[in-house]
């Protein structure tokens, strides 16, 4: 089980969605869970116990005066004992509906065939769980909101999921990146892992320059400018330049995601290189801290734009000081020990390809 999606609640709370529901669309919106006998029932239960409630209250008040007061007290209780019975009948009803964001969410795996996923592949996903977090995503599925492509019923009969169709996911990708099919995806996610953003870093950091670039960043995401220099050199155990893969390989793992939802890619080219990322993270970070701090430093200096900027700090302090979901318990691996290659390895020192302007940069938004 997850949070229900837009919700960060975890485990998920009924009352706060149907409230939601109903918010939206009043007393209509909360009907629409029930099925319609259920429905009309529900409707009728609700009217005659009312009714019992009022009658069983006139004759309590004018019991005093009446002739036949054994009748009446027959009566009376007959109506109290069906009108006792009308609101266990409600209770139950409410409990149900309160119960209907779950029950969906179960239906939805078991219609999508999907079951608890291995540590790995959540190692991997916990990657991004900051901005899932931030928006109410899911984080512990491939895709980060329910689709109609998993679904062997109409999307109709989800009425509180409300999964997205693939269209809903295309637009975005074409507007941000361009990208129409699998090979668009492939050919960015390509250029990311070579480091679209960290070698405009590397350039950056070595020009004798810098300074007043290291301070702005250093402003910009609140910490030491010494921190923004050491990015440019090797860790102390051993650990190659940080730059800012962390960005750029993040970047693989969203675009990934969101790919795989407009039904460009498969799932298995998506986990492909999803796992195959966050093994470089892995190799190159030693905390989640290091990787998110790093992740914030290459999205600062891509974006250049001060509310954004402010926005991931307010969207991880957020995660650090309320998210409770169970992804979150995963410890940091070991690195897993894999090859690098020379670029990410050496943090481009000892690249023959860098007659590029570093001030060419793809600016490109996934969320």
């Amino acid at each position: 089980m997850q949070n229900h999606p837009l919700f960060r609640d975890f485990p998920v709370k009924g009352y706060k969605v149907v409230w939601q529901i109903y918010q939206n669309n009043q007393l209509q919106g909360v009907i629409r869970l029930l099925h319609p006998l259920m429905a009309i029932i529900g409707i009728i239960v609700v009217i005659a116990t009312a009714i019992g409630i009022g009658i069983s209250c006139l004759i309590f008040v004018g019991i005093d005066s009446l002739d036949n007061v054994s009748g009446r007290l027959n009566i009376f209780f007959s109506l109290w004992a069906s009108t006792a019975v009308g609101i266990v009948i409600i209770i139950m009803m409410a409990q149900w509906i309160l119960r209907a964001p779950v029950r969906e969410q179960q239906r939805y795996y078991h219609q999508g065939n999907l079951t608890q996923l291995d540590e790995r592949k959540r190692l991997a996903l916990r990657l991004d769980i900051v901005a899932t977090y931030g928006y109410g995503f899911w984080i512990e599925t491939l895709e980060h909101y329910p689709l109609t492509a998993r679904l062997k019923q109409p999307a109709e009969t989800f009425p509180l999921l409300e999964p997205s169709s693939p269209q809903a996911h295309r637009e975005g990708l074409y507007d941000d990146w361009g990208i129409v099919d699998i090979d668009g995806y492939q050919s960015i996610v390509e250029k990311l892992w070579a480091g679209m953003h960290s070698r405009h870093f590397f350039v950056n950091m070595h020009q004798e320059n810098n300074g007043s670039m290291v301070t702005t960043l250093a402003a910009l995401i609140e910490l030491p400018k010494d921190y923004i220099q050491s990015c440019a050199i090797s860790g102390k155990d051993g650990r190659p330049p940080a730059l800012v893969w962390a960005f750029d390989l993040w970047r693989v793992i969203k675009l990934s995601r969101n790919c795989f939802c407009a039904g460009i890619i498969s799932e298995r080219l998506a986990w492909d290189n999803i796992l195959k990322t966050a093994d470089m993270i892995y190799e190159l970070f030693d905390s989640f801290d290091s990787y998110y701090n790093n992740y914030r430093l290459g999205h600062a200096f891509w974006s250049n734009d001060y509310s954004m900027i402010k926005d991931r700090l307010e969207q991880y302090n957020n995660y650090k000081a309320h998210c409770d979901w169970p992804i979150t318990l995963l410890p940091w691996p070991t690195p897993p020990g894999i090859s690098l290659s020379d670029d990410m390895r050496h943090g481009f020192m000892k690249s023959s390809d860098l007659a590029f302007s570093s001030s060419v940069i793809n600016k490109t938004v996934i969320m």
